[in-house]
C-alpha cells in the first residue's frame, strides 16, 4: 500500500504541477522609441551702437528745465520755468541693435520693445523719460533712443552719465 500512495502522491503532484503549468499566464509587452523635438537658438542680445547723448546742457540759475531729445535727432525741446539752456550741435540720439535668436537664417520675433529710465550720476539731473523709436520685428533690425532730463538750478556741474533699462520680449 505505500507504492500505492506514493504512486498516487506523486501523480497528484505531477498533476497540480502540469494544471499550474497551464493556468499560469505569460504576460506581453511591447515597446516603442520615439524622438523629442528641441531647437537651441542664439541668445537675444541689445548692443548700444551709439549712446544716447544729450549733449551740453547750461543749467537753469532758478527753478529747472527739462531737455527732450528726440529718437530721430533734431534739436533739443527745452520746456520749464527755469532758464537753462542747451548748445545746439552737441546732441546725439542713440541707436541700439537688436540680434540674435537666429536659426537657419532667420531670426527672433521680437514683439515688444520696452525702456526703463534709472538712475543718474550727477545730483540735480534726473533721466525722467527714453523714448524707443522701432518697429520690433525679426531679428536683426536697430532702434533709435531718444529722451527728457531734467535738471534743476542745483545741479552738480561736470559730465555724467544716466542709465537706462531696455526689454525686448520675443517668441
Amino acid at each position: 500500500m505505500n507504492r500505492m500512495m506514493f504512486f498516487k502522491s506523486t501523480f497528484m503532484a505531477f498533476l497540480v504541477a502540469g494544471l499550474m503549468a497551464f493556468t499560469v499566464s505569460q504576460v506581453s509587452a511591447v515597446q516603442a522609441t520615439f524622438d523629442a523635438a528641441v531647437e537651441i537658438l542664439a541668445p537675444l542680445e541689445i548692443d548700444e551702437d551709439v549712446p544716447l547723448d544729450f549733449g551740453q546742457i547750461v543749467r537753469p540759475t532758478a527753478d529747472e528745465n527739462e531737455f527732450q531729445l528726440l529718437p530721430a535727432g533734431g534739436p533739443v525741446i527745452v520746456t520749464g520755468a527755469g532758464d537753462g539752456t542747451h548748445v545746439d550741435g552737441t546732441q546725439v540720439p542713440g541707436d541700439l541693435s537688436i540680434t540674435g535668436g537666429a536659426v537657419g537664417g532667420s531670426g527672433a520675433a521680437v514683439t515688444d520693445i520696452t525702456a526703463l529710465p534709472l538712475a543718474c550720476t550727477l545730483g540735480g539731473v534726473t533721466l525722467t523719460d527714453v523714448a524707443l523709436t522701432g518697429t520690433p520685428g525679426t531679428t536683426p533690425f536697430n532702434v533709435a533712443v531718444g529722451g527728457t532730463v531734467e535738471v534743476t538750478s542745483g545741479a552738480a556741474l561736470g559730465a555724467g552719465t544716466c542709465a537706462y533699462t531696455v526689454e525686448a520680449l520675443f517668441n
